[in-house]
């Protein structure tokens, strides 16, 4: 039997139409990618539950401006050597800042974190401290801010920070009471400084004196 030939495959017209349909699919992938939405919510407000810790683990950046002129936008609620429901005259050794509960605290010096609690709520009837942390200064001053959210997260101990670093935000844990309704829970952040011999120095002075 005599044998036949199998007819020619059809060739393309074009011998670059593989390259060209590549290039095409190409600048479909660009387009798509430039137009797909991107997420306009925080990890926070996607993941309420983790909403503490995603806003305050860690070293979290410095606020934009002095922490000094932050301050002062706060009015002062107890001085230092006030009193308090807690303290008689001239025995309260903060200073208090009265604020919303939420406002981001941050480091008036730069320093070492050398101690923090968290996980207290409010305790009217409990003098406390409540939630705080305590940032020591290259020169050995110890500065205490207290009071701060019930769901802080603190840093861990021996954490660097800088001026102006974020530490947490005010709340109303520990012994705090409302200046207008002593029986509800007050939104405020009490610093107090010691200096190396463990004496209480006036914020407002020591503040004062930072260059």
């Amino acid at each position: 039997m005599p044998i036949t030939s199998l007819p020619q495959q059809e060739t393309y017209k074009s011998p670059d139409i593989f390259k060209k349909t590549l290039d095409r699919a190409r600048d479909v992938g660009r387009s798509l990618q430039q137009v797909r939405p991107q997420p306009t919510t925080s990890p926070a407000t996607r993941f309420p539950q983790l909403a503490g810790a995603v806003r305050d683990t860690g070293v979290q950046p410095s606020v934009a401006g002095s922490p000094l002129e932050m301050f002062k936008n706060f009015p002062v609620s107890v001085p230092y050597q006030g009193s308090t429901k807690y303290e008689p005259s001239g025995r309260h050794m903060g200073l208090d800042l009265a604020m919303p509960q939420g406002t981001k605290i941050p480091s008036l010096t730069e320093g070492t974190v050398t101690s923090a609690r968290s996980g207290g709520g409010w305790t009217p009837n409990v003098p406390s401290f409540g939630n705080f942390i305590v940032i020591t200064t290259p020169t050995g001053e110890q500065v205490r801010y207290s009071h701060l959210h019930s769901d802080w997260v603190p840093m861990p101990v021996g954490t660097q920070v800088s001026r102006g670093t974020i530490l947490g935000e005010s709340g109303a844990s520990g012994s705090t009471y409302s200046g207008s309704n002593p029986n509800a829970p007050g939104y405020h952040l009490d610093v107090r400084i010691k200096d190396l011999a463990g004496q209480y120095l006036s914020p407002s002075n020591y503040l004062a004196g930072l260059k």
